[in-house]
């Protein structure tokens, strides 16, 4: 059965994707079967000036009672706002299987988006599809952001012999690459003071590949910076006008450093490899190692085959490796402290291999690329060196955990970490929680925000040099969209909120924006990565976590049940007997309000709350009903 409607029902976002809340199932069937047998796929075309959005349903139990609701919504945006929606509701029985199709008018300047929720419980089934007409979306970046990008100190990890400094290198980093990706979309940008993004990515880029500012190639920490570097050089060749400004000396410099990171990545997470040290042979390190420490350099590899022009030429350039001839000529361009990295793991171990310094085995580096699959742990299945392929490996064990908003201690009933003001995420209980909120160290439990921000920072960067380069395409983008958005939420309301953890056996206090970011000087570049992932992944107008929100939500005067600031979707069953309620909220002089009651007990009724000074900033709740 197809229940359908159209209606402009404001939504909130979902990394890159639309979060959307529809008209629900009246019970003229049994209560609707969870969507885990429901397969969903969706695509968008173009046709004139509409745009077609086609939903296909198959219920794969095979009992036929076994109802699967869902509902689909298209959306269509333009300036950053929600004009259009058209959204129908499924119920689909087991074995049975529904096509449909969904269609909008796309005025010029305007894109659409599809999206697909479990009708039961609210949970994502598929991610964004996008399309534009004809003017390509455009993230509207924070201001204080790029002139914190612009004005962001140089590179520079070289502290005297073989250390580094990091906080010379952390921020900095990931300002370079912010740098890259707002050139992307905007050669002009620029800062208050005037300085275009494109100028300052130019003088980070030759700043980076003078003598001993170039990236350490060791892996393990140095991933915190190189992983950046390295996402942030193959974006900037990715833009013809902005590469041709460099001399062909200077290119053949971010050739060598590109190609360096390359030797590291391969080193130390080729499928068959198993170091259990680092390159310089002086820290452990194995790939199972949490993924803070890992994924940094399974950027380096995903930017090494975008930067070179796929696998093929950049297992050439391992194949030919030569120690010899690779450490003279970082030598000779002044990159002492890399080639000091490699001279740890020296010429036999590179070239063919062999056994290291703490035990592990190593094939050297000149073997084609490939990798572990990684979930929890280390998996025997052999991932192939193509960019989406490897950012799922690394994303699947990133939000690999089921929300949560206490952890305990193993084996007791003692808190190890948890919200600080004692409120639930709204996403407990859906997989997708950030894999370092849920692990552990030498002293037992470790959950802490801290660490995941240094995951996080891997994921948002690669994720979206993905979707910039073309590489976000194929049917696996759809699940990853969901587990991303889960996790990046989850971690930011607990950011928002506060979270106590706990590492190394200690109480790390509780850490947030404020205390632990802001406060000590912004460490690992967070206010960027947020950035990228509100405006360029979420893709909401503006930041929906720094607005203020509605004081309360009221059905007939009384608020509504569970109402929370942070949570934009309601659901309320009516009886029978009873009216629709009205719905009503009150917000700040600096908001106006706009509330769509809903039309019947099977309806949805919209609150949007939008800035008097900026249209373009607003936040929608929505309130659904249905009867029992």
């Amino acid at each position: 059965m197809v229940i359908s409607c159209y209606s402009p029902i404001a939504k909130r976002f979902m990394a890159s994707v639309l979060i959307c809340a529809a008209v629900l199932l009246t019970s003229a069937y049994p209560a609707a079967a969870g969507a885990a047998d429901l397969v969903v796929q969706t695509s968008l075309v173009r046709v004139g000036d509409s745009v077609g959005a086609s939903v296909s349903l198959t219920n794969a139990s095979a009992d036929s009672q076994q109802l699967c609701s869902a509902v689909a919504v298209l959306g269509i945006y333009s300036g950053g706002r929600l004009t259009d929606t058209a959204v129908r509701t499924y119920s689909v029985p087991g074995g049975d299987a529904v096509q449909d199709t969904l269609t909008l008018p796309l005025e010029k300047g305007a894109h659409a988006k599809i999206f697909v929720w479990d009708g039961a419980d609210l949970r994502p089934l598929t991610g964004m599809k996008r399309i534009d007409n004809p003017l390509p979306f455009t993230p509207r970046w924070g201001q204080d952001v790029i002139d914190s990008a612009v004005s962001a100190k140089d590179i520079n990890l070289f502290f005297g012999g073989i250390s580094h400094d990091w906080t010379n290198a952390l921020l900095p980093s990931q300002a370079m690459f912010t740098l890259a990706l707002m050139a992307h979309y905007n050669r002009d940008l620029r800062s208050t003071g005037g300085k275009t993004v494109t100028v300052r990515l130019l003088e980070q880029i030759r700043n980076v590949i003078k003598p001993n500012r170039a990236p350490s190639c060791n892996g393990g920490l140095s991933s915190w910076v190189d992983g950046p570097t390295a996402l942030a050089l193959a974006l900037a060749k990715s833009m013809p006008d902005v590469w041709g400004q460099l001399t062909e000396e200077e290119v053949d410099k971010c050739d060598l450093i590109m190609e360096a990171m390359a030797v590291t990545g391969n080193y130390l997470n080729n499928y068959e490899n198993s170091p259990k040290s680092l390159i310089n042979q002086s820290d452990p390190w194995t790939k199972t190692y949490n993924p803070n420490l890992v994924d940094g350099y399974v950027a380096a590899m995903i930017s090494n085959y975008v930067y070179f022009g796929g696998a093929a030429r950049v297992n050439a350039n391992l194949a030919a490796f030569d120690y010899d001839t690779f450490i003279g000529q970082l030598n000779a361009n002044g990159y002492n402290d890399t080639a000091a990295q490699f001279a740890g793991a020296g010429k036999t171990l590179l070239e063919t291999g062999g056994t290291d310094s703490r035990g592990g085995k190593v094939k050297g580096v000149r073997i084609p690329f490939t990798m572990n699959r990684v979930y929890g742990g280390l998996t025997g299945e052999r991932v192939p060196y193509e960019p989406l392929a490897l950012f799922s490996a690394i994303m699947r064990r990133q939000c690999y955990h089921t929300a949560q908003s206490v952890i305990y201690h193993k084996n007791s009933n003692e808190k190890a970490g948890y919200i600080a003001d004692g409120t639930v995420s709204p996403f407990e209980g859906q997989q997708g929680m950030m894999y370092e909120y849920k692990t552990s160290d030498a002293d037992g439990v470790r959950t802490s925000s801290a660490y995941v921000v240094t995951g996080w920072k891997h994921i948002v960067n690669t994720r979206v040099f993905l979707e910039v380069m073309g590489y976000w395409q194929g049917a696996e983008t759809d699940a990853l969209e969901v587990l991303m958005y889960i996790g990046s939420e989850d971690f930011l309301y607990k950011t928002a909120r506060g979270y106590r953890g706990y590492s190394k056996g200690r109480d790390l206090g509780v850490q947030s924006e404020i205390s632990h970011w802001l406060n000590s000087g912004n460490f690992h570049g967070y206010i960027f990565i947020k950035d990228i992932w509100l405006k360029a992944l979420r893709e909401g107008p503006n930041s929906q976590r720094t607005l203020p929100r509605v004081g309360d939500i009221a059905l007939d005067g009384v608020t509504v049940s569970g109402f929370d600031p942070y949570r934009t979707t309601y659901r309320v069953s009516l009886g029978t007997s009873l009216p629709v309620p009205v719905v009503t909220a009150s917000v700040d002089e600096r908001y106006t309000v706009t509330i769509r009651q809903a039309e019947s007990k099977a309806g949805a009724a919209v609150v949007e709350v939008v800035s008097k000074s900026d249209p373009t900033d607003f936040l929608v709740y929505t309130i659904m009903f249905s009867t029992p």
